[in-house]
């Protein structure tokens, strides 16, 4: 093939670059999905400040979002808990960071004398020392063991470690529901959502935070699908991958060189 040939290429190759960028502004543009409140404040992955305080209001029936048990029931069903059990869902208090001698909960949702919920939520840190056990120890001395649910609430729903179930009396892993914010919170969130379509600022906020669990759990987003079609584009003109690369402004060379890296690897494997 000839100089002339490979520049044609080129010059198309870099067109659709180009093409494919421009939607991929435009419709970031439309959605909004570039701004993010928790991102902005720099709160993405602070289980106190973000993920138990939103979620503590979101349950608690009593909240400042004013929409009463909506966002409770649907948690519940969630965890495949039967709501007649639980009467008048509107008398559940909520809390999050609820020091005890036991320790320091995440997320505590009592009902007097008939349920006791505790959620422990993992984004980055680790497991303490008989950490669950000490919790159903607090649950106990106020509630029989059918009144209580232990919840460990991770990004991908992983077991607890057996550090964290030891301690007086090592306690049962199928005492634990496992959850994740992959899978459960963010349906939950979906199911939340649909609620609330006509109350902008709440509406707002659960989308937001939606998308901040898909980000935090790996999944798609737009700016994922622009990757994806770049690496599929330049990996069917793997060849040209040198010119390119030399036809690329320095100013502009790292991120372009990033994406051409992703292509070879695909390549290689």
């Amino acid at each position: 093939m000839t100089d002339k040939d490979n520049s044609a290429r080129i010059e198309n190759v870099l067109k659709q670059v180009r093409l494919l960028k421009d939607k991929h502004e435009k419709l970031a543009e439309i959605t909004g999905e570039s701004f993010n409140v928790f991102s902005v404040l720099g709160v993405e992955t602070k289980e106190v400040k973000t993920h138990s305080s939103i979620l503590a209001e979101l349950l608690n029936p009593k909240g400042s979002h004013r929409q009463g048990t909506v966002f409770l029931k649907h948690f519940l069903n969630l965890m495949s808990s039967d709501l007649s059990n639980h009467g008048n869902l509107e008398d559940f208090w909520v809390g999050a960071e609820v020091f005890s001698k036991y320790g320091k909960i995440d997320i505590l949702l009592e009902k007097k004398d008939d349920a006791c919920i505790i959620i422990e939520n993992k984004i980055n840190a680790g497991d303490q020392d008989s950490q669950l056990n000490r919790y159903y120890m607090y649950a106990k001395e106020r509630f029989t063991d059918e009144r209580i649910k232990l919840i460990y609430l991770t990004l991908d729903g992983r077991e607890p470690s057996e550090k964290s179930l030891a301690g007086q009396g090592t306690l049962d892993k199928s005492r634990v529901i496992c959850m994740s914010y992959h899978s459960d919170i963010v349906a939950w969130l979906e199911d939340c959502f649909k609620e609330v379509v006509r109350v902008a600022p709440i509406r707002e906020i659960l989308f937001q935070y939606q998308a901040l669990a898909r980000k935090l759990t790996g999944q798609s987003t737009n700016g994922d699908f622009f990757m994806d079609n770049i690496v599929e584009l330049l990996t069917k003109e793997y060849d040209l991958i040198p010119e390119l690369e030399k036809s690329i402004p320095e100013t502009k060379s790292t991120h372009t060189r990033q994406i051409l890296g992703e292509v070879e690897k695909t390549d290689h494997h």
